[in-house]
């Protein structure tokens, strides 16, 4: 009955990757993640307009789209992990 009444189609939910990165300046920021990272590690940001080294803070793997603390379309993606 409920999937007659959503048109045919129930939504699927849809899960992003967030981490929280502490940046030169000691700001934090909410950032979304597509690969490995851990907690502690250094990683390029992009931040007011520059691309900068910062450290990962915690991470808030595999959170619902609907329940994210950003808003999937303001979110940024860390561009990459430091080596080492």
């Amino acid at each position: 009955m409920i999937h007659s009444l959503s048109g045919g189609v129930i939504k699927r939910e849809e899960y992003l990757n967030f981490a929280k990165v502490q940046l030169p300046d000691g700001n934090i920021g909410l950032y979304t993640y597509d690969f490995l990272v851990n907690v502690g590690d250094k990683v390029f940001v992009k931040y007011l307009n520059r691309t900068v080294a910062g450290t990962v803070l915690m991470l808030m793997p595999n959170t619902l789209k609907r329940d994210a603390p950003l808003g999937a379309r303001h979110a940024t993606s860390i561009i990459s992990k430091i080596k080492v």
